[in-house]
């Protein structure tokens, strides 16, 4: 019988995959069907048995930026530009980067956006940091724009995620293994439109330092 529920809810051969679109997780969740979440982990509990997930090992991403800052470029004051309060992909990076350098100072931006990283970068600045790691590429960015207008140089900044930005900046970044990423999610999609109704899986991909 549970076998036979769970072909029903892939008859229709819809399998939504959802990137920052908790509304539509949670209509997912209640009415328990199959679906792919993206750079997020499900909801624990029994909602969790339709949910896949492909997305990133944050926490080590944030260690290994604290390791190339400390032990490598032999930085002795360290920030963190973070993303917004209560963000899991956020707190998961600076977790990691705290676990390898505690003292850090820790500035958060409202948002992921460049626009929101100027607003605060200056808080970041102010504790004279030689080097910094952002939480991702936009607010790397935004951090690099304020040093400059400041006259800063000789900073040390470390990205996350090597958007087209951090190319561009020639920035060194955390780098997402997106090519990886997307084989994942491609097999994902295929085995569940072809009726595979096995139990939900969770692949987390390692990401790694992108020298610039």
């Amino acid at each position: 019988m549970r076998l036979t529920r769970d072909r029903a809810r892939l008859e229709a051969r819809t399998y939504p995959v959802l990137w920052e679109c908790p509304e539509t997780l949670g209509r997912l969740v209640r009415t328990g069907g199959f679906g792919l979440l993206l750079n997020r982990m499900p909801p624990e509990g029994l909602a969790a048995r339709f949910i896949d997930s492909v997305g990133v090992e944050d926490r080590s991403g944030g260690r290994s930026a604290a390791e190339v800052l400390a032990r490598q470029w032999r930085c002795g004051r360290v920030a963190v530009l973070a993303g917004p309060r209560g963000d899991p992909r956020s707190e998961r990076r600076v977790e990691g980067f705290l676990q390898v350098l505690p003292g850090a100072v820790v500035v958060h931006a409202r948002s992921w956006e460049r626009e929101a990283g100027l607003r605060v970068a200056g808080k970041v600045l102010e504790a004279a940091p030689d080097g910094i790691f952002c939480v991702n590429d936009r607010l790397a960015q935004a951090l690099w724009e304020a040093a400059a207008g400041q006259g800063r140089a000789g900073l040390r900044v470390i990205g996350f995620d090597n958007a087209p930005v951090a190319e561009e900046l020639g920035l060194t970044t955390i780098a997402i293994p997106w090519e990886e990423f997307v084989e994942e999610v491609a097999v994902r999609i295929g085995r569940r439109l072809d009726g595979d109704n096995g139990t939900a899986r969770q692949v987390n991909l390692v990401p790694r330092i992108l020298y610039r």
